[in-house]
């Protein structure tokens, strides 16, 4: 189902006239509905419903609330010739912003100041918001392929999720505050992703802590926020996939948020076209042995964050994902034969040469103890189907009494 809506101004205009040029039209595609910043010139107008019951009008999966106003009249529509602008949702704080190119220009929205990381996922630039008092914001480039009809709508659908998501404002996610296009080539459109700007990672935070590292209060406090982000995302059917120190977000009063989610759609083609391998430390054993995986291979690399946090260093460090499976197995041992995936592209039997104690994990991580070693035991089970799950974690008692430690 693809149509076009328009919201008539009801002082400026009483009736629409097939082939006008109109501003604020929304576009419904499999009852998900966009705003077209651009003014769409070829639209042929159906007037099929009026005010008077557009008010009460909701759509099961709007990326926003109500999405009709009675304070418009409404035309219900079809392109005589598919649109091309991008899209958002309607009522979004912010628009798709038209961007010249790769080049943020005088005339965008945003004024680039810095390119401040790349990876397998696209570059990141630190920008200026030129209409919200020049605060700084994150943009983040990713190449979206398109299909005939352009961008697919499972991309929309992902990003309308994004929006959800963000109108949430949880305390332990990073803000998208906009999207913004570049370049639109045949194939291909380059989006910018603008988040709020925070300016040091976890990996950063544990570079610079003096010694002798982190307190036992500010782990705790780090780790409760970590699963509480993760456990909103779950809650959302959203699995990260890529949790590291590197997309854990701290700000200067110790807020951790997650960074880089709910995005796999969008990045499938960047990652396909670039040569950056994604860090293997904190992949779980389904990951690595293709296996089928789920919301618990994030509750892995959560485990291998609590390590590292604790021993400042990873604790699994491999140079290949056969050296990173051989990692893993050195410290926790091999699994029993119904621990092992059944859909593994490697058999059990390969490693039969690997002990089932391991080398212990207690040895391994000596600055964890009692409570904090149990979590990190059940957060680094190698079967997924018995690894703790985020909102258990939570649950566990060496969290129980954990309160955020901040600094004004």
């Amino acid at each position: 189902e693809v149509a076009a809506v328009h919201a008539l101004n009801p002082i400026s205009k009483n009736n629409a006239i097939a082939g006008d040029s109109w501003t604020n039209v929304h576009l419904l595609i499999n009852n998900c509905v966009f705003t077209l910043v651009s003014s769409v010139k070829s639209f042929t107008s159906l007037p099929l419903f009026g005010a008077s019951n557009c008010k009460s009008l909701r759509l099961e999966h709007s990326t926003f609330g109500t999405c009709w106003s009675a304070d418009f009249p409404y035309q219900l529509g079809e392109f005589m010739s598919p649109p091309s602008p991008p899209m958002t949702r309607p009522g979004a704080d912010s628009s798709l912003t038209n961007m010249a190119g790769d080049v943020f220009t005088n005339g965008s929205a945003y004024e680039e100041i810095a390119q401040i990381g790349t990876g397998a996922f696209g570059t990141v630039y630190k920008a200026r918001d030129r209409q919200n008092e020049g605060r700084f914001v994150a943009l983040k480039k990713v190449r979206v392929s398109l299909n005939e009809e352009g961008i697919p709508t499972g991309t929309l659908r992902e990003i309308g999720l994004l929006r959800q998501l963000d109108a949430e404002k949880h305390p332990n996610v990073v803000r998208l505050l906009d999207i913004c296009h570049g370049n639109r080539l045949e194939r291909e459109l380059v989006l910018f992703l603008v988040f709020e700007h925070i300016d040091q990672d976890l990996a950063g935070f544990l570079e610079r802590c003096p010694e002798p590292g982190l307190e036992p209060e500010l782990i705790a406090s780090l780790l409760k926020q970590l699963l509480t982000g993760v456990e909103f995302l779950h809650s959302h059917r959203i699995v990260h996939r890529d949790l590291k120190p590197q997309n854990v977000l701290v700000t200067a009063q110790r807020q951790l948020k997650l960074a880089d989610f709910g995005l796999a759609r969008l990045y499938e083609r960047e990652m396909s076209l670039t040569p950056v391998v994604v860090t293997l430390w904190y992949r779980p054993p389904e990951v690595l042995l293709q296996a089928n995986y789920g919301s618990p291979v994030d509750l892995w690399s959560c485990g291998c964050i609590l390590a590292e946090m604790a021993r400042r260093k990873p604790l699994f460090g491999g140079r290949s994902e056969a050296d990173q499976l051989t990692r893993i197995l050195d410290i926790m041992g091999l699994p029993p034969a119904d621990e092992w995936p059944a859909d593994a592209a490697v058999s059990r039997q390969t490693f039969s040469n690997f002990s089932s104690c391991g080398t212990s994990l207690e040895q391994a991580v000596p600055q964890l103890e009692g409570p904090f070693m149990d979590l990190l035991r059940q957060m680094l089970r190698f079967c997924p189907h018995r690894r703790i799950t985020a909102k258990a974690a939570l649950a566990h008692p060496c969290l129980a009494d954990v309160n955020d430690v901040t600094v004004s």
